[in-house]
């Protein structure tokens, strides 16, 4: 069967074996068994035959969304040669925040008189983004 693990070494100290079980219907409920097959020593000189379960972990093969979140990727070679890491630059602009709706971010001008709304863009502006942290 699938899963089934057999230990045949003499150890002396923890032995820890990985197993992986490929499962079809995903959503359905599993049982998870560890039985040991061998009989338990009367001598204490004898081979231990102790069994302890360590861990589980499931791993779910589905793309996973992180909104909000820039992530970036630097590829190279084994046979490329660095005699230092390379060197990574962007562009980067953080989180948007709150600012007046009649205020424009990139001139950091106003238009108008202010009505009181809000909307949500990035800015660099220091008042703003501090209101943001205050806020949240």
């Amino acid at each position: 069967p699938v899963g089934w693990l057999h230990l045949h070494e003499k150890i002396t100290s923890n032995a820890v074996r990985e197993v992986r079980i490929k499962v079809d219907r995903i959503g359905d409920t599993y049982d998870l068994r560890v039985t040991k097959l061998t009989a338990d020593s009367d001598s204490f000189a004898d081979d231990r035959t102790d069994v302890s379960w360590e861990s589980f972990q499931e791993i779910k093969a589905e793309p996973m969304r992180f909104p909000h979140l820039a992530t970036a990727r630097l590829k190279g070679r084994a046979s490329d040669q660095f005699s230092s890491l390379p060197t990574f630059q962007g562009v980067y602009e953080g989180r948007t925040v709150k600012v007046p709706s009649n205020y424009d971010p990139v001139t950091r001008n106003y238009t108008g008189v202010w009505d009181g709304t809000w909307k949500q863009a990035y800015t660099n502006n220091p008042a703003y983004i501090g209101y943001d942290l205050v806020e949240n």
